[in-house]
């Protein structure tokens, strides 16, 4: 299963459940506003899911395929009533109507920022500007935000790009110097369409999706590239590597010339353990 994010934004996610689990010693939590192909797509990446769906097919459909792959499932109606024994925890929400002014439908959450003790938050839904203000308050979670074009004022636009305070809001936490981020684009392909994705589909308009964590988050520390490999291990998180550096790789400054004769030396490499799916 593919997400509906932009090609970056899922190598990206796929990338860092090679090692970030290990590092965590335990298994990735997400938390999702929308399911679908995103839920089916972390759960086979190793992730402890817990969606917030108001479509009654989306529910039928995801949990179908979820169980037939194995994983567990429970559908409930309140925030209370998540378990931690199941790998897919879907929240039942009332339908919603466009007819609902925005953050009303999702108030039926009664959520807290407490609530939202997650390693990803994903904000790919209904309600995005009320749940953007809620993530943003999260600094230990990593945010996934899809269709940061609502931010854009150029380019092939839906009329979603028409709407000032979702917008702004966007803007406001794309710009914030408390978060780090990648924002992922897929580019321009035929026709001012997105290039095709894996499964052939091609965005009709200007498409981003941004990976955001903060200063604080150890994504920060390690210093993670835009495939969502680290720079560094966790050796190098308050730099204890370099307090060996000298012994492991030597330099004669007597002699101005390196001690070791391979151009790569094996000891500048402190193995990063991850998996190879």
């Amino acid at each position: 299963m593919i997400p509906w994010w932009t090609d970056g934004a899922n190598r990206f996610v796929a990338n860092f459940t090679k090692w970030y689990p290990r590092l965590l010693n335990r298994r990735i939590t997400a938390f999702e506003v929308g399911s679908g192909n995103s839920t089916l797509f972390l759960l086979s990446r190793g992730f402890q899911v817990t969606s917030a769906e108001c479509d009654q097919g989306y529910i039928e459909h995801v949990s179908k395929v979820a169980l037939s792959s194995g994983f567990s499932v429970n559908i409930v109606e309140r925030m209370a009533d998540i378990s931690k024994e199941y790998d897919l925890t879907i929240i039942s929400l009332p339908p919603y109507s466009d007819k609902i002014k925005p953050g009303f439908w999702s108030d039926s959450l009664k959520l807290d920022v407490t609530d939202l003790n997650y390693d990803v938050l994903i904000n790919d839904g209904i309600d995005r500007a009320y749940f953007l203000t809620l993530f943003d308050l999260c600094k230990g979670s990593i945010i996934i935000l899809d269709n940061c074009e609502y931010a854009a004022n150029w380019g092939r636009l839906t009329k979603s790009s028409a709407k000032p305070d979702l917008s702004g809001l966007y803007r406001k936490f794309l710009r914030s110097s408390s978060w780090n981020r990648v924002v992922f684009e897929q580019v321009e392909g035929r026709d001012g369409m997105g290039v095709a994705d894996p499964t052939g589909w091609e965005s009709n308009h200007r498409w981003l999706t941004s990976v955001s964590w903060s200063h604080e988050h150890i994504f920060s520390k390690l210093i993670i590239s835009d495939i969502g490999m680290p720079l560094v291990n966790n050796f190098g998180i308050n730099d204890q590597d370099l307090s060996t550096l000298n012994d492991r790789c030597p330099f004669n400054w007597d002699e101005m010339k390196w001690e070791v004769d391979e151009l790569y030396p094996e000891t500048l490499d402190l193995k990063l353990e991850r998996s190879s799916s």
